[in-house]
């Protein structure tokens, strides 16, 4: 894992094939990734308050990636 970057990029898209494209692109430079299929496996998981990056699809469905956004300032 690079040293500049504290914690993991998080990936959270629907599309399997982005999920591991990006994710496969971010570990091929050396950084930790994790990834998540929906916004609420992303919420509830400790990754929602620890990410470095958030690679965020905005046309999820359930909960989209503006109302992610959202939840996550109003969290602060």
């Amino acid at each position: 894992m690079r040293k500049d970057l504290n914690g993991n990029i998080v990936i959270v898209d629907d599309d399997v094939l982005v999920r591991h494209a990006l994710g496969d692109c971010m570990e091929s430079a050396g950084y930790a990734v994790e990834s998540f299929a929906s916004a609420e496996q992303f919420l509830v998981s400790a990754s929602a308050q620890n990410a470095a990056c958030l690679i965020l699809d905005i046309q999820l469905p359930g909960i989209n990636g503006l109302e992610v956004q959202d939840k996550l300032i109003g969290a602060r």
